[in-house]
């Protein structure tokens, strides 16, 4: 696939559309929708912030430690659990989506904060979406580990409409190609390298012997582990339990701690 085009830019859209920016809310044409498994921590101050601007959150949980599908009951319109699927797309595509009614759904995930400015222009997002004949708008990311931000510029399809659906599989997105990359705002994503090694490790599982889902949990372990190493020390990265897994999976050609030493 080529990289999308960038739609274009929002004081063009509020001309033509006759949208005020910032957009009304709640939005009721949009629905916001995630899934979670362990996020007491996190989810309900996430779903908090969302309230306002959607009418409708939808919240797949799957089964947890914690405490958290009682916090995403106090919030979510559409809530449903799972069991514990070690990836949330075989919940989100299956059990989740189908409920929804809005023709348009926002994914967000628990370690994921969409900012206002992006909040506010959802509406002028499906406008232009829905004028110019595309089915989904790729959402800008800006990205850290350990509070280290990554340099390239990244960004996700998460704007879609519902009807394109999203597949049960690990790292999926819908199966669309008519999009362009939205230009207001972003989605903010945090974690630390621990939370993301663990989350990494269990994609390994899920995807073994899935040569392309294989290749990409490799990648995205080393890239995580060299970046903070270049700024913590290999001495850190190398400290955590789950280091001798990701050693075995992503460290096989090379041992950079070695070449670090004095």
């Amino acid at each position: 696939m080529s990289d999308p085009p960038l739609a274009a830019p929002l004081s063009e859209i509020v001309e033509r559309s006759g949208i005020a920016h910032p957009n009304g809310i709640p939005y009721s044409h949009i629905t916001v929708a995630m899934v979670a498994w362990n996020e007491q921590a996190r989810i309900g101050k996430l779903l908090d912030w969302l309230r306002p601007f959607f009418a409708t959150i939808a919240v797949g949980v799957q089964e947890s430690d914690d405490a958290t599908f009682l916090v995403a009951k106090e919030y979510a319109d559409i809530l449903v659990l799972d069991r514990h699927q070690g990836f949330g797309d075989a919940t989100f595509g299956p059990r989740v989506l189908p409920l929804v009614k809005t023709p348009w759904t926002l994914k967000v995930d628990c370690d994921e904060w969409p900012d206002e400015e992006l909040l506010r222009s959802l509406s002028s997002a499906t406008w232009y979406a829905e004028n110019t004949g595309l089915s989904g708008l790729w959402i800008p990311f800006r990205s850290w580990v350990d509070g280290l931000e990554y340099t390239e510029q990244h960004s996700h399809l998460r704007l879609f409409r519902t009807e394109a659906g999203w597949p049960p599989h690990l790292h999926s997105r819908p199966p669309i190609e008519n999009t362009a990359v939205w230009q207001t705002g972003h989605m903010l994503h945090e974690r630390t390298l621990d939370e993301m090694m663990q989350d990494y490790l269990r994609y390994w599982d899920s995807g073994k012997g899935h040569a392309g889902w294989e290749a990409h949990n490799r990648l995205m372990m080393y890239h995580a582990c060299r970046g903070t190493a270049e700024v913590k020390g290999w001495e850190y990265v190398r400290s955590f339990p789950w280091w001798p897994r990701v050693e075995a999976i992503a460290f096989t050609e090379e041992q950079p701690w070695l070449q670090a030493s004095p």
